[in-house]
């Protein structure tokens, strides 16, 4: 039996779906009881008592104070630590809201410290693997989770679409809307709006072609994406280092609910199932649109069905938790070895931290 202390500051949020409590779970469920969950509760503090009765410590995207103590008890206990980020946290764009908090030096100290110091690092894409590499090179690529075995509702053959456009996001995606303010005013095509909507692109839109809905919870978020219909589904995005780093999240939920996608031509998004447009440009983002929307839909279903399967056969839970069970096995192996860039020594976070803001100055 291998137990893994579970050590997140989110885990009901929509990244712990993907990469935390939403894959770890199946894990655990699919092991028949040779791995067991443990989560972490630090309303009495941390210790080595609590540290010490597991054989892994998982941290899901580690920022806080509580996070880099962990770290140290397991270095001390020669229990191995597994870190898991999904973003490039080291220059979040302007106009995101959370940046302030981010930026402080504080928070950068810590991330980059369990960054350098974390005995395994896991990512979501190629470019996040570039950049963090260069402090760890104890990284590996988990690709995102489709949770097929939870849609059961999602029928093998895609019904007609509706003639609906579709984008969804947070205020933390103004700057990338704002990116195609233009494209979106010029839109003839009705489109809903999943989330929060930035008010400086709706305020130059036609209000009969439009509607805001509100978060869901993501599970529900994924039924109603499915029942609506979309035949499209948009995500533009600003040509940045952050933006390059993330992963293509959207591009699963469109599939999933039978819309193609309008994406960036950036490497993320260079997929069966996406039609690309030059960032920026918001008159090729309509042509993207105009032409995503144009498709019959005989076509329109055979090219999603088959970016469908595509898509599974490379992030289906079922093929990318067998990524997580070796990671699993690797670090409570008898061949394992704990990093030598100790957690104690300020001297590693500060080095990793100095590279990460000089690339932040070269790359965005």
């Amino acid at each position: 039996m291998k137990k893994i202390l579970v050590v997140t500051p989110y885990p009901h949020d929509a990244n712990s779906w993907w990469r935390c409590m939403g894959p770890l779970t199946y894990l655990a469920k699919q092991s028949k009881g040779e791995i067991q969950l443990q989560m972490a509760n630090f309303t009495e503090g941390v210790s080595w008592a609590t540290v010490s009765q597991v054989d892994l410590v998982f941290l899901h995207r580690p920022c806080r104070d509580v996070d880099l103590k962990v770290i140290q008890i397991s270095h001390n206990l020669n229990i191995p630590t597994w870190v898991d980020y999904d973003d490039w946290l080291f220059g979040l764009p302007g106009w995101n809201p959370h940046k302030a908090n981010y930026d402080s030096n504080q928070m950068q100290y810590m991330m980059a410290q369990c960054l350098a110091s974390a005995d395994l690092v896991s990512v979501s894409t190629n470019q996040l693997y570039q950049t963090y590499k260069t402090v760890n090179p104890n990284i590996v690529i988990l690709p995102n989770a489709y949770r097929s075995d939870l849609f059961k509702y999602r029928s093998a053959i895609l019904e007609d679409r509706e003639p609906l456009v579709y984008w969804r996001g947070t205020n933390t995606h103004d700057g990338d809307l704002m990116s195609v303010r233009d494209g979106f005013i010029n839109l003839k095509h009705k489109i809903d709006f999943l989330g929060g909507p930035c008010w400086m692109v709706l305020s130059g839109m036609d209000k009969s072609l439009y509607s805001v809905k509100p978060s869901l919870e993501v599970m529900s978020f994924n039924r109603y994406l499915y029942d609506i219909k979309p035949k499209v589904m948009v995500f533009p995005l600003v040509d940045c280092l952050f933006n390059r780093c993330k992963s293509n999240i959207a591009y699963i939920e469109a599939l999933h609910a039978g819309a193609i996608c309008v994406a960036p031509d950036m490497p993320e998004w260079q997929r069966e199932g996406v039609i690309t447009f030059t960032p920026h440009d918001s008159q090729a983002f309509v042509q993207a649109v105009n032409q995503a929307m144009a498709i019959p839909q005989g076509q329109h279903r055979q090219l999603v069905e088959s970016a469908f399967e595509s898509m599974k056969s490379s992030y289906d839970i079922s093929v990318v938790n067998q990524l997580r069970e070796q990671v699993v096995n690797h670090l409570t192996g008898d061949e394992f070895r704990k990093n030598p860039n100790s957690p104690f020594d300020q001297s590693v976070g500060l080095k990793a931290l100095a590279h990460f803001q000089e690339l932040k100055k070269t790359r965005g």
